[in-house]
């Protein structure tokens, strides 16, 4: 995908500042020719493109959650043995405090009530209590 670009136009579009349409959280590129180019936005996703390679001949795309990859990270590091919900939520707890994280649950409420505002901003003409001409 990105093979024919020089190494210091890679470097260039790695140092620019693009932010998460989501979270407003900083979003980082990462290019490494002829093996991956991958997007993170920190403590929420990363996607990473493989390129074709020997063994086979399309790209692969991955998106891993932030959340899942630190779970299973203290879950392969501490060796836990996970014999039902329950213990993989113990884990998955332990990711959210560390990391001072809300639970999807919570993130989606909250921006449930975001979008709730905006739509009855677009009802009333009003947004963060200003009246739109």
């Amino acid at each position: 995908m990105f093979e024919f670009l020089g190494n210091q136009i890679i470097k260039e579009l790695q140092k620019q500042k693009v932010f998460c349409w989501n979270n407003g959280t900083p979003e980082s590129l990462r290019i490494i020719k002829n093996e991956y180019t991958s997007w993170q936005v920190e403590k929420f996703i990363t996607r990473i493109f493989y390129p074709p390679n020997i063994n086979r001949d399309h790209g692969l795309v991955v998106y891993i959650h932030f959340i899942e990859y630190m779970t299973k990270k203290i879950i392969e590091n501490e060796d836990i043995k996970i014999k039902n919900l329950a213990d993989y939520e113990k884990v998955y707890d332990r990711v959210l405090e560390k990391y001072e994280m809300l639970s999807e649950a919570e993130r989606f409420y909250k921006n449930w009530l975001k979008r709730e505002d905006f739509k009855n901003a677009r009802y009333s003409g009003r947004i963060k209590g200003r009246k739109k001409a």
